[in-house]
């Protein structure tokens, strides 16, 4: 990114879920930070893996609506076809 301390705020949702390179993340990160003001504001966000994929996952399931998660499922894997490749823990 060519920008450095010009923003107040950015928002990142979801870019890393593509990369499995930890320092790619990183650097990314760090990109985000070098463009902010001083004082400013980074908005982000991250998935970790469901229970389907890891039985040690972090979410609860009991605070997740089956049938909005069914439609989640259908929206990206079905009808997308999205590859999330690079889960993150909390």
């Amino acid at each position: 990114m060519p920008f450095e301390n010009e923003f107040t705020l950015l928002t990142c949702h979801g870019l890393h879920i593509y990369e499995p390179d930890d320092e790619k993340v990183t650097e990314l990160y760090k990109q985000f930070f070098k463009a902010l003001m001083p004082g400013g504001i980074l908005v982000t966000s991250f998935t970790t893996k469901s229970p389907d994929v890891d039985p040690n996952s972090e979410w609860d399931m009991s605070q997740i609506n089956s049938e909005d998660l069914l439609l989640s499922k259908i929206i990206f894997f079905d009808i997308l076809d999205v590859k999330f490749t690079a889960f993150r823990s909390s």
